[in-house]
């Protein structure tokens, strides 16, 4: 379980690294893709948080 919420920690803080760039237009994306990836940062870095709190506050 540690190597998941690893790499879906990583994973989000790429996806929302990526959905900056593209909001700044440095990246050119359409609109529809630009909200693909912020939609599924925030489910990645949310899934990844309470996933977090759960294993290791609970």
């Amino acid at each position: 379980m540690d190597t998941f919420l690893f790499f879906m920690g990583i994973a989000a803080y790429t996806m929302i690294i990526l959905s900056f760039l593209t909001g700044m237009k440095i990246l050119k994306v359409k609109y529809k893709i630009h909200r693909l990836i912020g939609i599924v940062a925030f489910t990645c870095a949310s899934v990844h948080g309470l996933s977090m709190l759960y294993f290791y506050l609970i």
